[in-house]
């Protein structure tokens, strides 16, 4: 399948989202394929909400199909995101000190990827403590982040630069 047939099924997709789901205006991305749709019931955080809201365009630039996912249940923690289907949390961080707390309250809402938002220049730090996530919580199996308005990915099998004392 070529790339114009990927984004004529993604529009096909995105236009099949039923009255539980709002689709903004600019939701989906005719160059990309990508697209955001948010579930009604999704609940934004009154500090990080706007983040979410970047993350998600961000991904969509990018190609990926995200679903901001139904949090109302209260009598189950939920994952903000499906991208393209995978489980995805995000996360703001405005420094590095809590990214393994983050990820594992991420892993307890069912995540298996979480995206960080990273608001904040110690990538050093940052890298490391991505290491830690992977070694330590067991259902995260991939790591995004954002940083200056760009998505990167982190590989899990990385290794510290000699620099960082690995």
């Amino acid at each position: 399948m070529n790339k114009g047939d990927n984004i004529k099924n993604a529009r096909i997709k995105f236009d099949s989202y039923g009255g539980d789901w709002i689709k903004p205006n600019d939701g989906f991305n005719d160059r990309s394929g990508g697209y955001v749709v948010i579930h009604k019931g999704h609940k934004f955080d009154v500090e990080t909400g706007e983040y979410e809201i970047k993350t998600a365009d961000i991904l969509s630039d990018n190609g990926y199909m995200v679903e901001m996912m139904d949090e109302s249940d209260f009598k189950k923690p939920q994952y903000d995101i499906n991208v393209n289907g995978f489980p995805t949390e995000i996360k703001v961080m405005n420094g590095f000190r809590n990214i393994h707390k983050r990820a594992e309250d991420a892993s307890y809402q069912g995540a298996k990827r979480i995206v960080y938002y990273v608001r904040f220049d110690n990538d050093r730090e940052m890298f490391k403590r991505f290491i830690n996530v992977f070694r330590t919580v067991d259902k995260i199996e991939e790591i995004w982040y954002i940083k200056d308005e760009r998505l990167h990915y982190f590989n899990k099998n990385r290794q510290p630069p000699k620099s960082m004392g690995g």
